[in-house]
């Protein structure tokens, strides 16, 4: 014992600092300790010791490359490229585990070597029975189905559903994977600078940090050169294509359209000549790293990796007569059993990006869709397909179309039916982009899971005051403070607490939503891309305020009461702390929908 009480005061200065000054004469020597330390038995307790620190760091390891991958998976934000590099990852981490143990026990657990083993071999034969084909870094929409969604994003999969299980009309085109985006980030060193510039970040206040890597990861991407069997594969593809085709470039990244909408936060390049793909491929891939983008992330404590990756899907581009979304059910108000559609001229960006007020028609889904309601939106501007050059551009709309409306019954009879097959194919509510052509032909071009508002359970007092301005609620709740009009998608950041007034619907403002207190538009609609990430970090919306940024000033003290649309002046405290009930958020479990 007295021994041992000696190590003990001893190893921690001998053990990893080598320091053996008290050894010398002198300095309390002690001739049974240093015979002790010159022993076999001490180089032995020395290795054990090791083996002791060995088995810490990758107990430690484990734990946490497990943790990464739930945190992933519960997310959708895997892809199989990084489960396989994390699994990998993780089995040597096991491999030196076990050797670690085995050396601290003296070998009294070395027959979990071999349980390892054939643990492993079982996880590489799972491993090699789903690994993609190399010959199958590209999919026509014809082979693609929900269950691809970590493959090429679940736009693409929801898509290739669509069509293929549904059998409901899409466009031609196919999808480039994941595993392509990843090829290319590694062949070019995109993704050590990916890590690089993202570890710096200070968080997500650091708006100089997230600009800098912004703007360099971009370039990055832009510059790069495709490895030579993506560029192959697109091209074959591309083959298959009509050669005055125009097509579509979007973006559907692993996550998007699941858990997390990134509604408007990732690029699409319209328009585009097929000689002119992969540039607009590269385009894509680089808008995963948007500052909007990684704001978005931020918000949505989302990992920020080089291992989150981009699906794109290549569509032949509709020259649309009038475009539009479905809501199959209303977001602001899902007991109601409605559906709810937009409808604007020409093809859908003029209405899901807010520069315009679309059409809204309201749909009773339990009279299998009896109009209800119909809001004809001002449509003065439209975006067009340009035949000739390729690209869109916007032009005035016919005085005499302005105030029309888009759609007849017969069309909003077959967009009903398609949405209600479509939700319950799926089993819960959807958002879904369609487009008509000049023949009159419905095209589904995309179908994602609703992000849907708390239903309002509070009671509201009664107002004395009239409200300064009123629009459309988009995304439910109250909310005071000073008013900050933005009157440039530039700008990078208001005061925390605002109430962020913008003339149009931009997705490129979603980036400052986080820290704002709610939303004032003058035009767009509940089913822009900013009202869906309004909902989703719900913060207080209204749109189609006409007339808001000439009434509100910068610093003006407002209450925003979107649940009804309407704007007050100054803080309003009853109308504030009536929000503050107890809301439970919805659900659709047990929704009945309307027999067909």
């Amino acid at each position: 014992m007295p021994l041992l009480k000696k190590i003990g005061n001893k190893f921690r200065t001998l053990i990893g600092l080598e320091d053996k000054k008290d050894l010398r004469v002198g300095a309390g020597y002690d001739p049974q300790l240093v015979r002790f330390f010159m022993s076999d038995e001490f180089q032995g307790l020395e290795q054990r010791y090791a083996a002791f620190k060995e088995l810490l760091a990758q107990n430690n390891l484990v734990l946490n490359t497990m943790n990464d991958i739930q945190e992933r998976l519960a997310t959708g934000l895997i892809t199989l490229s990084y489960f396989r590099e994390e699994i990998e990852s993780l089995l040597e981490q096991i491999r030196s585990f076990i050797s670690a143990l085995v050396k601290l026990s003296s070998g009294k657990y070395a027959w979990l070597s071999e349980v390892a083993q054939q643990i492993e071999r079982q996880i590489q034969k799972e491993l090699q029975g789903g690994r993609v084909d190399e010959q199958s870094l590209v999919y026509s929409l014809d082979r693609l189905s929900s269950i691809m969604a970590k493959e090429v994003g679940a736009k693409a999969a929801n898509l290739g559903e669509v069509r293929n299980v549904l059998h409901a009309p899409t466009p031609e085109g196919f999808a480039i994977s994941s595993q392509c985006y990843s090829k290319l980030i590694k062949a070019n060193g995109i993704d050590r600078l990916i890590d690089i510039l993202m570890e710096e970040i200070k968080g997500p206040d650091d708006l100089e940090g997230i600009s800098n890597a912004s703007t360099r990861i971009k370039q990055g991407i832009l510059s790069c050169s495709l490895p030579d069997d993506v560029k192959e594969a697109i091209e074959t593809m591309l083959e298959r294509i009509d050669s005055k085709a125009l097509l579509a470039v979007r973006s559907s990244a692993i996550g998007e359209d699941g858990t997390f909408t990134f509604a408007g936060q990732f690029k699409s390049v319209l328009g585009v000549p097929k000689a002119e793909v992969i540039r607009a491929y590269k385009q894509v891939c680089a808008s995963l790293y948007e500052e909007r983008a990684i704001r978005y992330r931020f918000a949505k404590n989302i990992p920020q990796d080089h291992h989150i990756s981009m699906g794109v899907i290549v569509l032949e581009m509709i020259p649309s007569r009038v475009s539009g979304v479905i809501y199959t059910l209303d977001p602001m108000d899902p007991d109601s059993e409605q559906m709810v559609i937009s409808a604007t001229w020409g093809l859908g960006t003029s209405a899901v990006a807010g520069r315009v007020s679309p059409d809204t028609y309201v749909l009773d889904r339990k009279t299998h869709g009896k109009l209800i309601n119909a809001e004809v939106g001002i449509k003065d501007t439209a975006a067009y397909l340009d035949q000739d050059q390729g690209g869109i551009y916007q032009a005035s709309v016919d005085k005499s179309d302005i105030k029309s409306a888009c759609l007849d019954n017969v069309a909003l009879q077959r967009l009903f039916d398609l949405g209600i097959m479509i939700e319950r194919h799926f089993g819960v509510p959807q958002d879904i982009e369609w487009a008509i052509d000049s023949s009159g032909w419905v095209y589904i071009i995309q179908a994602r899971p609703l992000a849907m508002s708390r239903p309002v359970t509070c009671e509201f007092p009664e107002m004395d005051s009239e409200p300064v301005v009123t629009g459309e609620p988009v995304s439910p709740g109250v909310a005071s403070g000073p008013v900050f009009v933005a009157r440039d998608t530039a700008l990078t950041s208001i005061p925390k607490g605002a109430i962020l007034a913008i003339k149009t619907m931009d997705p490129e403002y979603a980036k400052l939503i986080h820290n704002a207190a709610g939303l004032i538009a003058e035009t767009g609609s509940a089913t822009t891309h900013l009202a869906t990430v309004s909902r989703e970090m719900e913060k207080p919306a209204i749109a189609n305020a006409r007339g808001a940024l000439e009434v509100l000033g910068d610093g003006q003290l407002v209450t925003l009461d979107a649940d009804h649309g309407k704007v007050y002046k100054g803080y309003i405290e009853s109308l504030v702390k009536s929000r503050l009930c107890e809301e439970e958020p919805h659900t659709s479990d047990d929704r009945h929908l309307p027999m067909m």
